[in-house]
């Protein structure tokens, strides 16, 4: 046990936990401010919104015949749409100013649907890459680029 309970202590105070129902509260419970709880919280909203992402990717490419980058507009909206529901019941603090919010989200996510369209762009024609293994390297570089956009202006938002 004693083991156990060294290897847990960096967890421990990464999250300001004392004990593992702090440490649980702290991660995935307790409202937060704190921009390393809330990328941990991103992982896991960015992982789903990846997920869904390739879904329908994989759904109108393949499934469909549509285009990959039609595709690929199709499956950001609907991604994007899931990420912003998930980030501010989850990750970011609400503001009163939904309108703000909801814009500040839809650009953030304009300007990495166009990050995105230029990685799998440049994945899949230059560098003759799958598209889906393309899709993937496109979706980590526009969720960094986002999540520190995001952490930024949510945090004016709400002070």
């Amino acid at each position: 046990m004693g083991i156990l309970k060294s290897t847990m202590k960096p967890m421990y105070k990464f999250f300001d936990a004392q004990d593992f129902k702090q440490l649980i509260s702290q991660a995935f419970i307790n409202k937060t401010r704190k921009g390393r709880i809330q990328f941990f919280r991103y992982f896991f909203v960015g992982g789903f919104s990846a997920v869904v992402n390739l879904t329908v990717l994989a759904i109108f490419t393949s499934g469909l015949r549509f285009e990959y980058l039609v595709s690929e507009l199709i499956a950001f909206i609907i991604a994007t749409i899931t990420n912003y529901i998930l980030s501010v019941w989850w990750i970011f603090q609400r503001s009163n100013k939904f309108k703000t919010e909801f814009l500040l989200f839809t650009l953030i996510g304009v300007v990495g649907l166009g990050i995105n369209e230029l990685v799998l762009w440049l994945c899949v024609t230059e560098l003759k890459l799958f598209y889906l293994f393309s899709e993937a390297v496109a979706i980590l570089v526009v969720m960094v680029w986002s999540f520190v956009l995001r952490k930024i202006l949510f945090d004016r938002l709400t002070h």
